[in-house]
């Protein structure tokens, strides 16, 4: 595993780390963003589906830890999302340039796909005083598009 992996999968850790006086002072909140991959596993993504999982975990764990300290942990697993790691995910498949532009196009016209705003919207919300009462949940944010599909 190399080194920027390495910090990918470390860094939530170590900013909560680091962020747990100030949140045991104020009764913070953390919003981990994580992935649906972290609640389902998709072919040839093993390593981020595992990260994704791992953050999943860890954010249950700090709840058990930190609940009655008033700290609130969650995560949101969103599925697509228009950002430049899905056009980077699309870029390693499509290589020719025109059924790339086409394939994006395409894809950012479908229902399933987030806009970046709709996520930044839910995470003010799970951070917020109106979700007090969620702590150490997985949220899937999908769109209610895996509802009827194995």
């Amino acid at each position: 595993m190399g080194p920027s992996v390495q910090r990918e999968r470390e860094s939530p850790f170590f900013l909560i780390q680091a962020a747990l006086p100030y949140l045991l002072k104020t009764k913070g909140s953390v919003v981990n963003v994580s992935s649906i991959n972290g609640a389902r596993v998709a072919p040839n993504n093993m390593v981020y589906d595992s990260m994704k999982a791992a953050l999943n975990h860890m954010t249950a764990g700090f709840t058990i830890d930190y609940r009655d300290q008033g700290v609130r942990f969650n995560a949101l697993l969103p599925a697509g999302v228009d950002t430049l790691l899905l056009e980077n995910a699309f870029k390693q498949q499509i290589t020719d340039p025109q059924r790339f532009e086409e394939a994006m196009a395409a894809v950012r016209k479908s229902p399933k796909l987030a806009r970046p705003e709709q996520i930044a919207d839910m995470i003010v919300l799970v951070a917020s005083d109106k979700a007090s009462w969620l702590n150490g949940a997985s949220i899937p944010l999908e769109g209610g598009y895996s509802l009827g599909h194995p």
